[in-house]
């Protein structure tokens, strides 16, 4: 007889049923693998921007509970996520909590310290110091960095392991929990979707790709830094070129004939097979770029500023180009008038350092583990509670027959 399935709170402060962002899609990954092998039940915070929740996901989750946005609830602190997630502890036996993102890590001590429930912190960035990059083009972000500095802490601090997404991360993490589980792992695709391995689709004009949600600040910068400095310097000398921008959020800018805003997609992979070169145009933010991981993947050309090649150490992969913004037409203007196919020669590298299904696995051991321990002591303290019960019986019982044995010669020395 199979032993019950093992059961997880997973609260994030993003829909991970969508795809749209880096964050939302690592969330994504991790949370099918997680439904795959555990029950589920997910709280989490949505903005309707953010796309269209997966309903073959949501139809493997135990639960689902979704708490409208709001920017005091995402910024702060929402009431109604915490009394949600305190609601399924309280209805379903919950063994472990997954907190995915820095302020999920809050919510998620608040309840391990109130039900003891161990959980594990999965960080994204160190957040306060990607709050430190966007300040830089933001200023109202300033004003958020002791409190996201102090959130990650908090939830770092009382983690039974906390997962980074880059070795440097790692490092800040383990600074701040020296005897503390920390990790990296940098999953960031579905090897079963995004590969190398399918035909290119044939286009009568060549597609200069750019994938994000423009909403982030980080991708909107890069995106108006392409639309404002590059587009035209390649179209002078490529008229037919395309330059497509998928994903939603895209900044209002006059109408331009080379320009394509084709939204939100929900698969991506005909855009790469499509592409002719895609772009990373990141010059602020933290972390891994997973557009530019999925690019790898399916062995695109990546045309990529440094900032977008954090992480990923480009040297190590065939057909990634980095540079400025500045360099990025001459960069686009070879990679037309030289098309270069797809390349199968990154696979084995980039799904071993980046692929989900390899990577996740990781996670079962510790996830397994930390319940494991979790079962352990209180199995120790229920015998623990046995054997005191049984010791306490039997003083009772001592006693009692001391008390016997005295009543007894004392009636016997009065009919003497």
């Amino acid at each position: 007889m199979s032993s019950p399935r093992r059961s997880l709170l997973y609260i994030s402060t993003f829909d991970p049923t969508v795809s749209s962002t880096g964050t939302t899609t690592r969330g994504k990954l991790f949370l099918q693998w997680l439904a795959a092998r555990y029950d589920v039940h997910v709280v989490y915070i949505a903005d309707p921007d953010e796309g269209c929740p997966d309903a073959p996901l949501l139809g493997k989750l135990a639960s689902s509970t979704c708490i409208p946005y709001s920017a005091l609830g995402y910024f702060a602190f929402s009431g109604q996520l915490y009394r949600a997630a305190d609601n399924v502890i309280a209805t379903a036996s919950i063994d472990l909590i997954f907190a995915d993102f820095e302020k999920a890590g809050m919510y998620a001590r608040l309840l391990s310290r109130k039900h003891s429930i161990p959980y594990i912190y999965n960080s994204h960035n160190v957040e306060y110091q990607r709050y430190l990059s966007l300040a830089q083009s933001d200023a109202r972000r300033y004003p958020l960095v002791p409190y996201v500095y102090a959130i990650e802490r908090f939830a770092c601090g009382g983690a039974e392991a906390t997962v980074a997404i880059t070795a440097p991360d790692a490092d800040v993490f383990r600074s701040w929990k020296p005897r503390g589980k920390v990790f990296s792992l940098p999953s960031a695709f579905d090897e079963s979707k995004l590969h190398p391995f399918a035909e290119d689709i044939p286009t009568r004009r060549p597609v200069i790709l750019m994938v994000g949600n423009y909403t982030n600040p980080g991708n909107r910068d890069g995106a108006e830094e392409i639309v404002q400095k590059v587009v035209d310097k390649v179209v002078s000398r490529h008229p037919n070129a395309i330059f497509r921008f998928v994903g939603i959020g895209f900044p209002s800018l006059p109408a331009h004939p080379n320009i394509e805003n084709a939204g939100f997609v929900a698969d991506l992979t005909e855009e790469y097979r499509r592409a002719t070169a895609v772009l990373v145009p990141i010059r602020q933010g933290g972390g891994i770029k997973i557009k530019a991981v999925e690019a790898l993947a399916v062995g695109r050309l990546v045309i990529s500023t440094p900032k977008g090649m954090e992480g990923i150490d480009h040297e190590q992969f065939d057909l990634t180009r980095v540079g400025t913004i500045d360099e990025f037409p001459a960069m686009i203007n070879a990679a037309i008038e030289q098309p270069r196919r797809r390349t199968t020669s990154n696979w084995e590298l980039v799904r071993e350092k980046f692929g989900n299904q390899t990577q996740m696995q990781t996670i079962r051991s510790q996830i397994d583990r930390i319940i494991d321990a979790r079962v352990a002591r209180q199995n120790s303290f229920a015998t623990a509670n046995r054997i005191g019960a049984i010791a306490l019986g039997m003083g009772l019982a001592t006693r009692a027959v001391a008390s016997s044995h005295e009543t007894l010669m004392t009636f016997g020395q009065l009919v003497i």
